[in-house]
């Protein structure tokens, strides 16, 4: 037994400190109550409070095991203290835990929630997703990684994941098939976990710059299609396409767990590995032409006296311009995500034809795959494949 003097081990105050997180919890738990008792009434806060308490217990619960690994990952010494990255990681583990009081509320669903709760799931998601680059930022730039670090960034952004997809589902934003988006991480785990069970071999996967893109653009449309903007005619396409997207990286990974493919996730299969070069090859020159066709049937249209009330003169411009750039391969990325959030906004109004599905299908694509091997300029690469404060560190 410690006696009331001697200090306490690097064990104890990391203890210490998980226990001071449990009890910042409750100010979450009150905050989302407060939310959904403005616009949902007594019964829908407190549906979103008990909801929220249960994510915050799993949370404390599962990851509180795993707090042996704060150590860096070069030193085993075990850190006394979470340190400031790891709080932030926290904190955006707190507001994934109070969007989970938005899940299923019937008023959410209805579409009779209005005004600043309306806005609310989006803006709590957006606000995780956003931390989600500061805090591992935080700690490169200060040298503070650890293991822990790198399992709490992973355990809350597929938390995260998770929730936002079963919320845009339930909103009827999404198809039920987006729900793969949130529980393709969990299965893959338990892949691996039945693997290693088996006794088979399980080989490293290091991180990608392209699966580090495609997970942001999972962020970054799971909080755009809960803002009020967005229409289910423009969403759930789009929610299709990045399903496609996220499962074909959860493959490639698969295949690397089981040796089929480099660490770096190139196959190693021969006839597997042409089909991967094809794709990467072709794919992007597909849906830019694809892309630049549809905004060219929409401006004739326009331009014929159609009306196409959704877009306006300002918006014809717009398209007019993404589809120069496409077709030229310059900034592909940029006037990719540029012409989907058009697209997206003017689906909202009265449209017909199959040209808007494809020019919002092929922008949403070719922000993942870029413009491919036939480009001119493609800058912004530096900022959508490189992390912030650095590359990321191997896999353990």
């Amino acid at each position: 037994m410690r006696s009331s003097g001697a200090p306490l081990t690097a064990r104890q105050q990391l203890r210490r400190q998980w226990r001071l997180v449990g009890a910042c919890g409750v100010p979450f738990i009150g905050a989302g109550f407060w939310l959904l008792l403005e616009q949902g009434g007594l019964s829908a806060a407190l549906q979103g409070s008990l909801q929220t308490a249960a994510v915050m217990v799993y949370g404390w619960t599962c990851w509180g095991r795993a707090l042996e690994l704060n150590h860096s990952l070069q030193e085993p010494r075990l850190r006394p203290s979470l340190g400031a990255a790891n709080w932030l990681t926290l904190l955006r583990g707190g507001l994934i835990a109070v969007l989970a009081g938005f899940l299923f509320q019937p008023p959410l669903a209805g579409g009779s929630l209005a005004g600043l709760a309306a806005w609310t799931p989006a803006a709590l998601y957006i606000a995780a997703a956003a931390l989600d680059g500061a805090d591992g930022f935080l700690a490169r730039v200060t040298g503070s990684e650890t293991r822990l670090g790198e399992h709490l960034d992973t355990a809350v952004d597929a938390l995260g994941l998770l929730i936002a997809a079963s919320l845009i589902v339930w909103i009827g934003k999404a198809p039920a098939a987006y729900l793969c988006v949130g529980l393709g991480y969990y299965a893959l785990k338990a892949a691996v976990e039945a693997r290693r069970k088996a006794g088979r071999p399980i080989a490293p996967v290091q991180p990608r710059p392209e699966a580090r893109l495609v997970a942001g653009c999972q962020m970054g449309f799971a909080g755009a299609a809960m803002l009020p903007l967005f229409e289910p005619a423009a969403t759930r396409p789009a929610a299709l396409i990045l399903t496609a997207a996220l499962l074909a990286g959860f493959a490639r990974d698969w295949l690397v767990v089981c040796g089929h493919a480099a660490p770096d996730g190139r196959p190693l299969i021969r006839g597997v590995e042409r089909v991967d070069r094809a794709i990467a090859r072709f794919l992007p020159l597909v849906l830019r032409a694809a892309a630049v066709a549809g905004v060219v049937v929409l401006l004739g249209r326009f331009l014929a006296g159609e009306g196409l009330t959704p877009l306006s003169t300002a918006g014809c411009a717009l398209l007019g311009t993404c589809a120069a750039l496409l077709a030229f391969g310059v900034m592909t990325r940029m006037a990719g995500l540029a012409a989907s959030v058009t697209v997206a906004r003017a689906m909202a109004g009265q449209t017909a034809g199959i040209e808007w599905g494809v020019v919002l299908g092929c922008s949403v694509a070719l922000i993942m795959t870029g413009a491919g091997d036939l480009k001119l300029w493609q800058p912004e690469d530096r900022f959508f494949m490189k992390r912030l404060g650095g590359d990321a560190p191997p896999g353990p």
